[in-house]
């Protein structure tokens, strides 16, 4: 029952890293589930942010620099 709970507690954080990065959550949240929340938390730190991801955070700050 613990193993359970904790199981879907580190699925739920790797959704929300995936979010984070820019990825899809519905494929880690699975990918997480289906073999583990370990590994797909590892594996998205491996891959990083997406291109977009990057480039939405670049204008983001650029915005907040020109309101200053």
């Amino acid at each position: 029952m613990f193993i359970a709970i904790f199981w879907i507690i580190f699925v739920i954080v790797a959704v929300i890293l995936a979010g984070n990065l820019g990825r899809n959550r519905l494929v880690w949240g699975l990918v997480a589930t289906i073999f583990s929340p370990l590994v797909a938390g590892i594996l998205l730190l491996v891959l990083g942010k997406t291109d977009e991801k990057k480039f939405e955070e670049l204008q983001r700050l650029e915005a907040m620099k020109s309101r200053l």
